[in-house]
């Protein structure tokens, strides 16, 4: 090579890395926007089945009860009696 071309051969090789990086660049970006939607919808899904349980407890539908192991938790369906 002679010492005019290779300043020249280095800057195209530094533009065919800038290119490559900025196409890896673009996949991860990609690939982040599709965890981030999913991310959104699975929040959404649990919104809709918190507003079901809330609104189950408010009409009696259910009723909040603690575990039989006494460490959680339980949704058992309330029994109902004519009145």
């Amino acid at each position: 090579m002679s010492p005019d071309t290779e300043p020249a051969d280095h800057a195209v090789l530094m533009l065919q890395r800038t290119r490559d990086l900025l196409l890896e660049c673009r996949a991860v970006a990609q690939r982040l926007q599709v965890a981030v939607e999913q991310e959104a919808q699975a929040g959404a899904a649990e919104r809709i089945a918190y507003g079901v349980l809330v609104a189950a407890l408010e009409e009696g539908a259910c009723v909040h009860a603690p575990a039989r192991d006494g460490r959680a938790h339980t949704i058992q369906r309330a029994r109902w009696a004519p009145g």
